[in-house]
């Protein structure tokens, strides 16, 4: 086994340790000391490593399952294709639920996000306020 294998290999059951402590509820600075890093930096920094490599392997995991309903939900719509055309109720029920997985899936039925930045919403809500006092004659209690 050359080097840096073996460094590989070292800095990967490092790693599972800090995994494995602080899943016990160790702290950074205690899981530094206790494997010897010079603070908790170190720690912190191959923890982050950890938790973005298994975002990433969720992410492809995901995916995957997503590509797979995709699949799915094709081969049903396409299935029902015929006797929908034949005029078979249940059949076109049963595709337009497809079809409505498959947009779920995709996103597609996804609220539209509005984004209004913090000054923006300050002077609209100020305006409200000021409009409110204006109305009840200089009272905001009201």
């Amino acid at each position: 086994m050359g080097k840096s294998m073996v460094r590989r290999d070292v800095a990967r059951a490092r790693e599972l340790e800090i995994v494995r402590l602080r899943v016990r509820g160790f702290s950074f600075d205690e899981i530094a000391d206790r494997l010897g890093y010079y603070d908790r930096s170190g720690v912190k920094r191959a923890w982050d490593r950890v938790m973005a490599a298994q975002l990433a392997d969720q992410a492809q995991d995901r995916a995957a399952a997503a590509q797979e309903e995709l699949a799915r939900t094709d081969w049903i719509i396409s299935s029902m294709a015929p006797r929908v055309e034949d005029g078979d109720s249940r059949a076109a029920q049963v595709a337009l639920n497809a079809i409505e997985r498959r947009c779920k899936l995709l996103g597609l039925d996804s609220p539209l996000r509005v984004s209004m930045d913090a000054e923006q919403l300050g002077s609209e809500i100020l305006g409200l306020l000021t409009g409110i006092a204006e109305d009840n004659g200089g009272d905001t209690a009201t």
